[in-house]
């Protein structure tokens, strides 16, 4: 997904995601799976930056509500 991060001095990761139309779930909303790649995504560059290998054995995402297709996503992490 082109994702590219930036660490912080306190250990934080932040990135950005643009969303895509061709990404769309229900019609104008991210799909879930894509939400929830992301997540991981983040949670883990943030463990690779504090030198921690890991993979993800289980992920559980609970929606609050929907992402449109066009929205500038903010990402972060931290330990």
């Amino acid at each position: 997904m082109r994702l590219s991060y930036h660490t912080f001095k306190d250990g934080q990761l932040k990135g950005q995601f643009q969303a895509h139309l061709w990404l769309q779930g229900y019609e104008g909303m991210l799909h879930g799976g894509v939400i929830s790649a992301l997540l991981d995504s983040a949670m883990i560059h943030c463990l690779f930056h504090h030198g921690l290998y890991a993979v993800t054995g289980d992920l559980h995402v609970r929606f609050l509500k929907a992402v449109p297709c066009d929205a500038v996503i903010d990402l972060s992490a931290s330990i």
